[in-house]
């Protein structure tokens, strides 16, 4: 059998939360490094983009994505809409027992901006830092599973 790779934990977290729509992030099966791969420098080794007058941290910056997406050493974590802050924040209004402030979140998630219209309702009605509690944990728990069902081993720091 062989051995699996130990993971950080907070490294997966950490990625959930910086994750846009214009980036990608990864984990390395060898090592358990976690990187994020931004759209931008997504580009073929071929193109005009990379030339002798681009500056060598970005040409470095390039090749490595190159590597991650043509390579076996790479998986992909979960994207941000595989992970769904929005059902996140559902849940976090659901669990409130206040019914003021579960109204108050319920209604801030419905239209347009709902992310911001939340978080600044979360800020308004002093639940905040409770809701960043419960989404690290919520983002947590996703990152131990996809750890399990990926076959990656959690560094003992993180447990």
């Amino acid at each position: 059998m062989t051995k699996k790779v130990k993971v950080n934990l907070n490294a997966i977290v950490d990625a959930f939360e910086t994750q846009n729509s214009e980036s990608v992030s990864y984990i390395n099966v060898n090592n358990g490094d976690v990187v994020i791969v931004f759209e931008d420098f997504l580009i073929s080794s071929n193109s005009d983009k990379v030339d002798a007058m681009m500056p060598e941290c970005q040409k470095q910056e390039i090749i490595q994505p190159q590597d991650i997406e043509s390579g076996d050493d790479w998986v992909e974590l979960p994207s941000q809409f595989e992970i769904n802050e929005y059902q996140i924040m559902r849940a976090f209004a659901n669990s409130r027992i206040d019914t003021n402030e579960n109204q108050k979140l319920q209604a801030a998630l419905t239209g347009s901006k709902a992310f911001r219209r939340f978080k600044d309702t979360a800020l308004d009605i002093g639940v905040i830092d409770e809701w960043y509690k419960f989404k690290t944990e919520a983002f947590t728990e996703i990152a131990r599973t996809w750890c399990e069902d990926n076959g990656f081993d959690i560094a003992e720091d993180d447990v």
